[in-house]
């Protein structure tokens, strides 16, 4: 644990750090800036609501994406129209699935 305190600037270990996970790319910096299309900001919202299934395992811990449930619930608390939340459902469900593989590529 020391090891990982001594390159921070305040003694604090950050969780990608302590686990292991991958560090910050040098290109990246507080002044990034993301293009989000206006289409995908509704979608972003729900997702950022929802939680991941997670699978202990052995190995340790397995990604299971995202359940509908969630992401109907999601939708439902954020008031948006049936008619719209299934296509919004739709593209949180497929988020949810590419979350999955990142997630899960070093467990194979």
């Amino acid at each position: 644990m020391a090891d990982l305190r001594e390159g921070s600037q305040d003694g604090t270990v950050s969780s990608e750090s302590f686990l292991g996970g991958p560090e910050t790319p040098s290109e990246v910096n507080n002044d990034t800036v993301i293009d989000i299309w206006p289409e995908l900001i509704l979608p972003i919202e729900v997702f950022l609501k929802c939680r991941l299934d997670y699978i202990p395992t052995m190995g340790g811990v397995l990604c299971n994406g995202l359940s509908v449930l969630e992401v109907e619930a999601a939708c439902r608390v954020m008031r948006i129209p049936e008619d719209e939340a299934n296509d919004v459902a739709l593209d949180v469900i497929q988020a949810g699935q590419i979350a999955k593989e990142l997630l899960n590529r070093g467990s194979n």
